[in-house]
Formats: structure tokens, C-alpha cells, sequence
């Protein structure tokens, strides 16, 4: 039987477990995965403190919403997720990436990576509502691009992701 290891990061909050991350949806997840017997373990992504804090600096500004904003969708923050989920455990047969803001490919190569959002991004940008408070060069293509699938909509849903993972009983 497949296994998961889940990776979960940037906006959605870095503690798998809490009630907290990902409005709570995080949480939920992770025990329907264990009651199927489909998770190997759950980690957090977060940059090193240090460099967490150098990137809030880098982003600051006096309007805490666009403060926010700039540092989740600065390139460098992205990277620095990825770095950090590439010193995670991968042990499990597939790897589920919960958050759009890391690339779980580029951190394991070769390694069935499945990304799961709720599309509220892709959404927001298809909609042609521009997001406010925002820099136009922090919204361009590159930034939003989701290097760990093909689709522009790659949340599915986990019974597809744990199907391609091998796993064929239905959740």
C-alpha cells in the first residue's frame, strides 16, 4: 500500500498538526490520511529563523497587509521554502505538498510529488481582479507558476493523488 509524507508550507502555516493551518482543513486531512492508513509522517516547511527574518525585513512595509503580501509572493521566499523542504524526510512512497508557495520536484527529483490547494489563487488571478496592494512586478507569471505540476489547477483531489501514487482503494 502507498504512503505519504506530507509537506505543508508558506501561507496555509508550517505545524501539520494544528488546528490553525490551513483553516483547519490541515488537521482533518492528516487524520482521514492516518484512519486510511495512507501517512507515513506530516513535516512542516519554514526557512531557517534567520533567513525567515532577513526576508520579512527585505519585505517590510508600513501597510501590514502589503507587508504581508510582498513577503509571500517574493521569489526569494519561495526558494527559501523549497530549500527548506529539501532537508525534510521523504520516506513515504509519494509526497503530498500542501501550499502553493514550494516545489516539492525541485527539493526531490524523481520523486512522485502531488500538490494539493484549494485554487484560490489561480481563481483570484483568472478572475482579472487585480490584488491590491501589490506590486505588478511581484504578480507576474513566474511568481504564481506552479513548478510542481502541469496543470494550472492542481488540486484534484486526493483520491486522484493517491490513484497516481499506486494506491487504487477509494477514500
Amino acid at each position: 500500500m502507498s504512503k505519504l509524507t506530507v509537506f505543508v508550507g508558506g501561507s496555509v502555516g508550517s505545524d501539520p498538526w494544528s488546528p490553525r493551518t490551513w483553516s483547519g482543513a490541515c488537521a482533518r486531512l492528516l487524520h482521514a490520511l492516518e484512519d486510511a492508513r495512507l501517512l507515513d509522517h506530516a513535516t512542516g516547511v519554514c526557512p531557517p529563523h534567520a533567513e525567515n527574518l532577513w526576508l520579512r525585513a527585505k519585505n517590510m512595509h508600513a501597510d501590514r497587509t502589503r507587508w504581508r503580501a510582498q513577503y509571500y509572493f517574493d521569489p526569494a521566499y519561495r526558494r527559501a521554502l523549497t530549500r527548506a523542504a529539501a532537508r525534510g524526510s521523504c520516506r513515504g512512497d509519494a509526497l503530498l505538498q500542501i501550499g502553493h508557495m514550494f516545489s516539492l520536484p525541485q527539493a526531490f527529483p524523481g520523486r512522485t510529488c502531488i500538490s494539493y490547494h484549494d485554487g484560490n489563487l489561480a481563481e483570484k488571478l483568472k478572475s482579472g481582479f487585480r490584488l491590491h496592494r501589490l506590486q505588478p512586478e511581484s504578480t507576474s507569471g513566474k511568481a504564481f507558476h506552479c513548478s510542481s505540476c502541469d496543470s494550472p489547477y492542481p488540486g484534484r483531489g486526493i483520491r486522484n493523488a493517491v490513484a497516481r501514487a499506486g494506491d487504487t482503494r477509494s477514500l
